[in-house]
C-alpha cells in the first residue's frame, strides 16, 4: 500500500474539521462587513451620491476586510504547521472566532459614532487586540504540547515564540496613539501594524540564527 492509499490520521482529520469550521465562520464575518454598504447602496441614485455619503463607511469596511483577511491568513498558516491540538485549543479558537464575528459589529458602531469617539475606537481596536492575543495563545498551546512543527519538522524555540508577540505590542501602541489623538487618525493608525511584519521577520531570523548557534555549540 502506497502513501496515497493510506487513510488520513485521526489527528489530521480533526485539524481539518476545525480549519473548515473556522474558515466558514471567518467567511461569514468578512461578508457581514459589506452588508451595511449593500443596504445603503439600495437607497442612493448614483455612485457619486453613494461615495459622498458613505465614503468613510467604505473605508472602514475595507480596513475591517483587510484585518479579518490577515487574521484568517495567519490562522490558516498556524494550522498548516500543527500536527494535532490539545483540548483547550477548541475553547480558545471559539473565543478567537467570537472576536472575528464581532468585528463587523464594532465596525458599524465606529462608523455611526461621532467623529473622534474614543469609546468606539477602543471597542474596535480592543477587539482586534484581543483576537491577536488569543491567536498567540493558540500558538503557545500548540508549541507547549509539542504539536507545532515547521516544514523541516522543527519545533519553534522560545525566542521565536517571543518574537511573535511583536505585532501585539505594536497593537498596544496603535491603541494608545489612537486614543490620544482621536479624531485625527481614526482607524488609519492601524497602518502602524505594517511595520510589524518586516520587524518580526528580522527578529525571527536573528532568533533562529541564535538558536542554531546554541545547537551547534551543544553538538560540538
Amino acid at each position: 500500500m502506497n502513501d496515497a492509499d493510506q487513510p488520513e490520521r485521526p489527528e489530521r482529520l480533526a485539524i481539518d474539521r476545525l480549519v473548515t469550521f473556522t474558515d466558514a465562520v471567518v467567511a461569514i464575518a468578512i461578508t457581514l462587513v459589506a452588508l451595511p454598504l449593500v443596504d445603503v447602496a439600495g437607497s442612493v441614485r448614483s455612485p457619486e451620491q453613494f461615495f459622498s455619503e458613505s465614503g468613510y463607511a467604505v473605508t472602514a469596511a475595507g480596513i475591517s476586510f483587510a484585518v479579518i483577511g490577515s487574521f484568517w491568513r495567519d490562522h490558516h498558516h498556524l494550522f498548516l504547521r500543527a500536527t494535532d491540538y490539545p483540548p483547550l485549543m477548541l475553547r480558545v479558537t471559539l473565543l478567537w472566532l467570537a472576536c472575528i464575528v464581532f468585528l463587523p459589529v464594532a465596525t458599524v458602531i465606529e462608523v455611526r459614532s461621532p467623529s473622534g469617539n474614543r469609546s468606539a475606537y477602543a471597542l474596535y481596536l480592543g477587539t482586534v487586540l484581543l483576537a491577536m492575543v488569543l491567536y498567540r495563545f493558540e500558538e503557545i498551546l500548540l508549541a507547549h504540547a509539542g504539536f507545532l512543527r515547521d516544514g523541516k519538522g522543527r519545533s519553534p524555540s522560545q525566542g521565536e515564540l517571543l518574537v511573535d508577540w511583536v505585532p501585539v505590542m505594536l497593537m498596544v501602541l496603535v491603541i494608545v496613539v489612537t486614543l490620544i489623538i482621536a479624531g485625527r487618525v481614526g482607524l488609519w493608525s492601524l497602518v502602524l501594524l505594517a511595520v510589524g511584519r518586516p520587524l518580526q521577520a528580522w527578529l525571527l531570523a536573528r532568533a533562529r540564527r541564535r538558536a542554531s548557534g546554541v545547537d551547534g555549540s551543544a553538538a560540538s
